[in-house]
């Protein structure tokens, strides 16, 4: 009987101790990326940097803090050509093209020949110089032989060689013929002065009259466009064998070493600006890069519909790589300032499409923190959310912290 009751109290709490194990909780495996409740795990974005790199690397650091910042307008502009530096250039007058030098899109230099032409105006100018110069000779020969005939009625009237009557009827002989000379000599001013605006020099026209043949006649009446300054041919509608006029743009050059943005202001924002101002430019090619402008002209009319005014701001160009055409954003500085929450501008990185500055945290631990901004300044960026004062933000090499970070989620990846 002892024996029996052994036995079950033995098996009683066999089976106690299984129903303990059945009511335990399974065991769980840490996991890098935590539940946040919404599904998907949350990624870290700390990135570790030791000091010796971060020295190694150049990077420096800046407090976000409120600064009185000068008011900045933003605006919408279109890159457009200087107009000072356009030139349509058109033939001197009518007349044959005998050869095209340049096509569209050639850039040229200052006094590059663009086309040569038979120019038949100045042809018949040099023919008409040709025969002034000649009336002109005569009209002088005229004029010495009556000088010579009134000095001999002069000294006959004296000896009473000759009547009064034909002493006076020389001495107009010899106004007249005076006259003449000095016609003659305004006729040929007139030619020789077209003769020049055609580009003739004064030893091309000492050789008109030197030579005074046919073969040196047609030679000079070919005429030779050249490129006013350096720049690009933006349009040419010139061909072989084509007869033209004065009136025919044949090229269309610019200089695109300075260009103009047009921005549209609105009409409440206007007095703020002033003429001279330096103007920040970001375009969507160089994403990154500000450009400075200068503020060269405020329109004096609005646009009806818009309400807006054209502003112009004028930005130098030297590598030509804002094409014309191209969108850009501007900000105008106001006479106005107010304080704002700023970071350099330099801070700022886009990851993922989105503005990211790296806090410190620690020595050697940043966060990568997702921003909004505000208003851009050349040197600053203003931060709405994101980014308290006092934080220290990476100021210079964060591109590296923003490579390491890339390299850190790869590898979580895999």
């Amino acid at each position: 009987m002892t024996t029996h009751v052994t036995a079950l109290m033995a098996l009683c709490l066999l089976a106690s101790l299984a129903g303990c194990q059945r009511q335990a909780p399974p065991a769980t495996v840490p996991d890098s990326k935590a539940d946040t409740g919404h599904g998907q795990p949350a990624e870290s974005h700390d990135v570790t940097l030791t000091e010796d790199v971060q020295r190694a690397s150049g990077i420096t650091f800046a407090t976000a803090a409120a600064k009185s910042m000068t008011g900045i307008i933003q605006a919408t502009g279109v890159v457009t050509a200087n107009e000072s530096r356009v030139a349509h250039i058109r033939p001197l007058a009518r007349g044959r093209i005998l050869k095209v030098s340049v096509r569209s899109g050639d850039r040229v230099k200052k006094g590059q020949v663009l086309l040569t032409y038979d120019n038949i105006e100045l042809g018949e100018s040099v023919g008409d110089y040709l025969r002034a110069i000649g009336a002109l000779q005569r009209a002088r020969t005229e004029l010495d032989l009556a000088r010579r005939s009134l000095e001999r009625a002069t000294n006959l009237l004296d000896s009473g060689a000759i009547a009064r009557a034909e002493a006076d009827r020389r001495q107009a002989e010899f106004h007249n013929t005076e006259t003449a000379v000095q016609a003659q000599q305004a006729e040929e001013a007139r030619i020789h002065e077209k003769l020049h605006r055609f580009g003739l020099e004064e030893a091309d026209i000492r050789g008109l009259i030197k030579a005074n043949g046919a073969d040196f006649h047609r030679e000079v009446s070919i005429s030779t466009l050249r490129a006013p300054f350096d720049g690009a041919i933006l349009k040419a509608v010139a061909a072989e064998g084509e007869t033209v006029s004065a009136e025919q743009e044949l090229f269309t050059l610019i200089d695109t070493t300075t260009v103009w943005i047009l921005a549209d202001v609105y009409e409440r924002d206007i007095a703020s600006i002033r003429e001279g101002a330096t103007a920040a430019v970001t375009v969507d090619s160089f994403a990154g890069e500000t450009l400075t402008g200068r503020v060269t002209n405020v329109s004096d009319s609005l646009d009806p519909s818009s309400r807006t005014a054209k502003v112009r701001v004028e930005v130098a160009n030297l590598a030509r790589r804002l094409k014309l055409e191209m969108f850009a954003n501007i900000a105008i500085p106001t006479t106005q300032s107010r304080s704002a929450l700023v970071i350099p501008a330099t801070a700022l990185q886009q990851i993922g499409g989105k503005p990211v500055v790296f806090v410190r945290e620690s020595p050697t631990k940043f966060e990568a923190r997702e921003v909004e901004t505000g208003t851009q300044w050349p040197n600053w960026t203003e931060i709405v959310k994101g980014v308290s004062a006092n934080d220290v933000v990476v100021a210079k090499g964060a591109f590296l912290l923003k490579s390491e970070l890339a390299k850190s989620e790869l590898a979580h990846e895999h």
